[in-house]
């Protein structure tokens, strides 16, 4: 399959996706906040799986806000910031869903050394981004934002329609970058929950046996 091939198999599965109502969009996204959220409140990593559940929830929530058909939103702003660590009265910040430039300051910021192409036309707002491996930051984009198996450059590309206005594009170019951050997220997560199972099995092949009288009653009770 072609990289324009596997492109457009995404953006297919992503207008099939946007066809499902917000709302019941949002309510999926709340329940898998819920399931993150039960974790092993007894372990050392507890706080860093919260913190985990919290940003794939927010960033999962963003994308909802950013595809539906509205103009620029404050609202939205003010979250945008909290992304990238800001914390500004809406009035102080930029407005990235109502300005090209603010949009990709956005991008500039949240995803440093990243390229942006974006475009406006009758029927959509569209972008594409993704790291620039020949750039200054190339180096270090090949070290956390991994070629795929085949030494595919990843891209993230957004296609907003109708095109009833800037914003779109400002929007297609920030879905875009929620799209890159939480795939980076997603990433990162796995590697974390890897290396806490190979913890896990560490620490099994160094402890006693477990034996019947060190188990909770319950758990007799019910074995």
């Amino acid at each position: 399959m072609s990289t324009m091939d596997i492109l457009r198999e995404a953006s297919a599965r992503r207008r099939g996706e946007r066809e499902t109502p917000a709302l019941e969009r949002i309510r999926h996204i709340q329940q898998r906040y819920l399931d993150d959220c039960v974790v092993d409140f007894g372990s050392e990593d507890q706080e860093a799986c919260l913190d985990r559940a919290a940003r794939r929830h927010r960033l999962a929530l963003l994308l909802v806000l950013l595809e539906q058909p509205d103009g620029a939103d404050r609202d939205l702003d003010v979250a945008l910031d909290v992304v990238i660590g800001l914390k500004r009265p809406a009035a102080e910040g930029p407005a990235y869903t109502g300005s090209h430039d603010a949009a990709r300051a956005f991008v500039a910021a949240a995803l440093p050394g990243f390229w942006v192409s974006s475009g406006l036309c009758g029927l959509t707002g569209h972008a594409f981004l993704g790291p620039d491996y020949n750039g200054p930051s190339g180096e270090r984009l090949r070290r956390d934002w991994t070629l795929d198996g085949e030494g595919t450059v990843e891209t993230w590309d957004e296609d907003l329609a109708p095109g009833d206005g800037t914003h779109r594009e400002c929007r297609a170019i920030l879905a875009c970058a929620v799209r890159a951050l939480s795939y980076q997220h997603e990433r990162q997560s796995r590697g974390n929950e890897l290396t806490g199972l190979i913890k896990q099995v560490a620490a099994a092949a160094v402890s006693p046996p477990a034996r019947a009288v060190d188990l909770p009653a319950v758990w007799l009770a019910h074995g």
